[in-house]
C-alpha cells in the first residue's frame, strides 16, 4: 500500500500532464501512487497518461465534463495511500519534495486532518500570499486566513480518513464550503517551505474565461453554484460576517449572480440588495446590483472578466505583455 496517494485531474491538459508526471516520478521517495483522471477530454490527455508504463501511475477517465471536485473525488475514491496529496495538472513537484512531506507528515505531533506547502508561481509570487500566523489553524484561524490571502493556493496533503466525514462536492461547485465545513471538524497545518511549481501558461486554464460551455452546462454550473453558496450563507454565514467579512460579501454575491443565471431574478435581487444594505461601501456591490437589474447577460459577461482578471494577476510579467500583444 503507497504512503501517498498523489490525485491529479485533468481536462484537455496533454501537454501540462506529462510534465505534472514526471515531476513525481523523478521524486527521490517512491512509495506513491499516482491517480489521474482524464475529466472528459477531447484531446490526447488519456493517451499521454497510458502511455506511462511505471505500474504507479493510475488511469481513470470520465464520459464527459463533471468538475474538479467530482474528479477528485473519483480518484480519492479509488486511492490506497492514508495521505492524499493534491497535484494539479499544471503544477510540478519540486525535487526532493516527497521526501520532505513524508518527514513533515510522518512526525507530526498535532494531529492536523491537512498539512500544508508553498508554492511558487512561475511569475516569482508565493502561495499563500499572507503570513498564515499560529501554526496550527482552527475553524476561527481558517477564516481570517481565508480573509487575508489573495492567494490560498497550496500543495495540500491530507489524511485519507478525513473524507469519511468531510466531503468535496459531486459537482461544478468549488471547495469553499468544503474547506469551511472541514476547519470545523479538523485542524490545518502549513509549513511556510515552497515543495512546488504552479505554472500559468495553460492555454486551456477554465479561469481564463469562466469555463464556458454550453447553455445546459452553464445553467447546470450556476444550478451548483448556488446550492453550494446557499450553504455557505445558511451553516457559516455568522462566522463569516465577524471574522471574514470579504469573504461573506462573496458568499452573497455568488448567491445574486447564480440565482440570476438560473433565471430567479427576484431571488437575485433580493440577494444583492442584501449585500448592498449591509456594506454600502463596497463598489463591488453596488456592481452586483446592477447586473442583476442589467440581467443575466451583463452576468455572464461580468463574471468572465472576473475570472480573465483572477487569471492576470497570477501571469507573470513576460505571459502578461505576450497575451496584450495578442490582442
Amino acid at each position: 500500500m503507497p504512503y501517498f496517494s498523489i490525485v491529479t485531474p485533468a481536462f484537455n491538459r496533454e501537454r501540462e500532464i506529462q510534465r505534472a508526471i514526471e515531476s513525481c516520478l523523478s521524486q527521490d521517495f517512491s512509495d506513491f501512487e499516482l491517480i489521474v483522471v482524464d475529466d472528459g477530454s477531447t484531446d490526447q490527455t488519456a493517451a499521454v497518461v497510458e502511455g506511462y508504463s511505471d505500474h504507479r501511475v493510475r488511469s481513470i477517465r470520465h464520459p464527459r465534463n463533471r468538475g474538479v471536485c467530482p474528479a477528485r473525488n473519483t480518484a480519492i475514491r479509488a486511492a490506497a495511500g492514508p495521505w492524499i496529496v493534491y497535484l494539479d495538472s499544471d503544477h510540478e513537484l519540486l525535487p526532493g519534495c516527497l521526501s520532505r512531506v513524508f518527514q513533515v507528515v510522518s512526525t507530526d505531533l498535532t494531529g492536523a486532518g491537512r498539512i500544508g506547502f508553498l508554492y511558487r508561481f512561475d511569475g516569482g509570487r508565493i502561495s499563500p500570499s499572507v503570513s498564515v500566523g499560529p501554526e496550527v489553524l482552527g475553524y476561527e484561524e481558517w477564516l481570517r486566513f481565508s480573509e487575508s490571502a489573495h492567494l490560498s493556493d497550496a500543495l495540500w496533503a491530507t489524511r485519507r480518513s478525513t473524507f469519511d466525514r468531510c466531503s468535496l462536492p459531486e459537482s461544478f461547485a468549488l471547495e469553499f464550503k468544503y474547506n469551511l465545513d472541514f476547519s470545523k471538524v479538523f485542524t490545518w497545518r502549513i509549513v511556510p517551505e515552497v515543495l512546488a511549481l504552479q505554472h500559468t501558461d495553460s492555454p486551456a486554464r477554465l479561469s481564463w474565461f469562466g469555463q464556458r460551455g454550453s447553455q445546459s452546462v452553464e445553467q447546470q454550473r450556476a444550478l451548483d453554484c448556488l446550492e453550494d453558496w446557499t450553504g455557505v450563507v445558511r451553516d457559516h454565514g455568522e462566522a463569516l460576517r465577524s471574522l471574514a467579512p470579504r469573504r461573506y460579501q462573496g458568499a452573497l454575491r455568488g448567491c445574486a449572480i447564480s440565482s440570476l443565471l438560473i433565471g430567479r431574478r427576484w431571488d437575485a435581487i433580493r440577494a444583492a440588495c442584501g449585500c448592498v444594505l449591509g456594506y454600502p461601501g463596497n463598489f463591488v456591490n453596488w456592481a452586483a446590483l446592477a447586473s442583476t437589474l442589467a440581467g443575466p447577460g451583463v452576468a455572464r459577461m461580468a463574471r468572465r472578466w472576473r475570472a480573465r482578471r483572477n487569471s492576470m494577476m497570477r501571469l507573470p510579467a513576460r505571459e502578461l505583455g505576450r497575451w496584450a500583444h495578442q490582442q
